[in-house]
């Protein structure tokens, strides 16, 4: 079975978005009781970044049917939940979009966002069957063992847990028969594909 790794990590999603919902319904409970408190506010927003990362990762690592489709309305959701201080995201993409190519487009977000160890900026948009996506932050750490080979339709040579998205992206860019575009600057990041 070869998407035998790419089941369980929907499996492990879905498993996991079912807790962190009920976290998130009981700190919406305590609310509508008229607790309020920082502490609260800490688990609630922990709850929603949680959940959004979840829902994050099982497009990225999950198992990508061709013929399942996400809304952009959906896929603003699950970016304005991780959003933050440190991270903004400006989705400019319109429509349903199928599972793998979004597969591909999360797995360039998690490569920019180890990038950008102060933060940033990313503007992500799909233009006739093209995606695009831009970031821009103060400081930009550009790791060469990962980004070049991955500038060849590569994987690098070594790929940990942290970077696990360098070496699965060439892979979903040649699943969609596509190639990927990389430029690298001093303070901007651009993945086309």
């Amino acid at each position: 079975m070869s998407n035998f790794a790419e089941l369980v990590a929907s499996r492990i999603c879905h498993d996991l978005i079912s807790p962190v919902g009920a976290i998130s319904n009981g700190v919406e409970l305590l609310a509508m009781t008229g607790a309020q408190s920082e502490e609260l506010q800490l688990v609630n927003d922990s709850a929603q970044n949680a959940s959004g990362r979840v829902r994050f990762f099982r497009v990225a690592f999950g198992a990508a049917n061709p013929e399942q489709v996400i809304s952009s309305a959906e896929i603003k959701g699950i970016l304005a939940d991780l959003a933050g201080d440190r991270l903004q995201y400006d989705w400019q993409a319109k429509g349903t979009f199928p599972r793998p190519a979004l597969r591909a487009c999360f797995l360039s977000i998690l490569c920019i966002e180890r990038a950008l160890p102060r933060g940033g900026y990313l503007f992500i948009q799909e233009k006739e069957d093209t995606w695009h996506i831009q970031a821009n932050g103060p400081i930009l750490k550009i790791d060469e063992s990962l980004w070049h080979p991955m500038s060849q339709g590569r994987p690098a040579d070594e790929i940990t847990p942290a970077t696990v998205s360098f070496g699965l992206l060439p892979m979903a860019i040649s699943d969609l028969q596509r190639t990927l575009d990389i430029q690298l600057s001093e303070s901007q990041i651009s993945i086309s594909f």
